[in-house]
């Protein structure tokens, strides 16, 4: 953590009993010490910090401590000025201090606090040094580390978040150990492999997973990044990291994989869908589409159903199935005019000659939308077709440019018949 912070949680440690006291300072009590022993001028000591007096308390704690010698009064006095911000007077104390009791470690971290407040780094670090020798904790190296952040010398910090890092690998010495290696140091590597070598030992948690994510993704290593997620979801089971690992996957075509896992989750049935119908598994599709249609009752989902179910069916021409088809699309165009399903309805309908008119009036409204469809336009002309207009048929069809009917062997087929009606019909 930033020595700052040491320095808040080390003044909170010594300031009991002051919590909420304000900086501001209210007139001082004209009460004359001098007449109390020593419990009374506890007592004022305290009923100043109840009036928000804290530089009266540091004053009766000075005198405390020089009437009765007892370093504890110091103690109080330290923290309140480092609190209220006199970091001069507390250096002055601490000072005093450490020459009677030179290993307590809170007040020698203070002192280290208010030389760095004071932009007396030198001494600062002269001042850990003497605490990590009396005491080689986490906490001790940590502060070290933060005062070569001050002075902007970040090998030597990571130096010391390493030895803080070593006794009991903790996670927050690690994750600013890494990020001093990737932020400052340009060490992407290293950071990774301690991240790596943690995730080994003791597992990998929230944290360290997220963190090797975003290095892999970095380095694009791939394989390591959908891993990674992998166990992220498995462990925390969240959705944006499931989505996450699908977009990885996607990435890398891997397609099959991406329909397992989102089998077995649950999660995006919508790409689930989308991924059946670009994978040719139109059985799947279709009932992935009835499933989402059924749930969230969106109709984009039942025109879907009804085309997968014309695919997929196995006799075309069987009645009872166009007549679920078309039921199904005219739900679908009760909600939405979309030419797609206008075209695909009005085809169905002249191409099984159930209903060749309507059907030539539903491909017509496709193609006010869509006017430059050739697909459209052979829908149009092969209903012109069924109801014996071949010339008609014809007309239609030479509006595609012979390039595009050419390419599909069912519009091929199409012009070919019409041209033979229309030949015949000419005689």
């Amino acid at each position: 953590m930033p020595f700052f912070k040491t320095f808040i949680i080390l003044v909170l440690t010594l300031f009991w009993g002051c919590a909420g006291v304000a900086l501001e300072s209210n007139p001082k009590t004209p009460v004359a010490i001098q007449t109390f022993e020593e419990d009374g001028y506890i007592l004022l000591a305290f009923d100043a910090l109840d009036r928000n007096d804290p530089r009266r308390a540091v004053e009766i704690f000075e005198t405390l401590y020089k009437r009765s010698g007892s370093l504890e009064y110091l103690k109080e006095a330290i923290a309140l000025n480092v609190a209220i911000g006199d970091h001069l007077k507390a250096r002055e104390d601490a000072l005093i201090y450490l020459e009677a009791e030179p290993k307590d470690m809170e007040v020698r971290r203070a002192l280290i606090g208010v030389f760095a407040s004071l932009n007396r780094l030198p001494e600062a670090l002269a001042e850990a040094r003497r605490l990590l020798g009396v005491e080689k904790s986490e906490e001790n190296y940590e502060l070290m580390a933060s005062l070569y952040f001050v002075k902007q010398d970040y090998a030597e910090a990571e130096k010391y978040l390493e030895s803080a890092y070593s006794l009991h690998q903790d996670e927050a010495i690690l994750d600013r150990l890494t990020s001093t290696q990737v932020l400052f140091l340009k060490n992407r590597d290293k950071a990774i492999a301690y991240l790596e070598s943690h995730s080994r030992i003791k597992g990998c948690s929230e944290m360290v997973c997220e963190k090797l994510a975003s290095l892999y993704r970095e380095k694009q290593d791939l394989a390591r990044l959908e891993e990674t997620y992998n166990k992220l979801y498995e462990e925390f089971g969240e959705e944006r990291y499931a989505k996450a690992l699908l977009e990885v996957l996607l990435y890398r075509k891997e397609y099959d994989k991406a329909i397992l896992f989102l089998e077995k989750s649950g999660v995006e049935p919508e790409v689930l869908l989308d991924l059946y119908r670009f994978t040719g598994s139109l059985q799947k599709a279709q009932k992935q589409a009835e499933h989402l249609y059924a749930i969230k009752h969106d109709v984009t989902f039942l025109g879907l159903e009804a085309m997968l179910q014309y695919e997929n069916a196995k006799n075309q021409n069987d009645p009872k199935l166009l007549e679920s088809i078309e039921s199904k699309l005219r739900i679908y165009l009760q909600e939405r005019q979309d030419h797609v399903y206008l075209n695909f309805l009005g085809y169905l309908l002249i191409d099984h000659n159930v209903k060749v008119k309507e059907g030539i009036k539903l491909v017509e409204e496709a193609l006010e939308q869509l006017p430059d469809s050739p697909h459209y336009r052979d829908s149009l002309a092969w209903g012109y077709y069924r109801l014996g207009e071949c010339k008609r048929a014809l007309s239609e069809m030479e509006k595609i440019p012979l390039s595009e009917i050419e390419a599909e062997e069912e519009m091929l087929e199409h012009y070919r018949l019409i041209q033979k009606c229309a030949k015949k019909s000419s005689k």
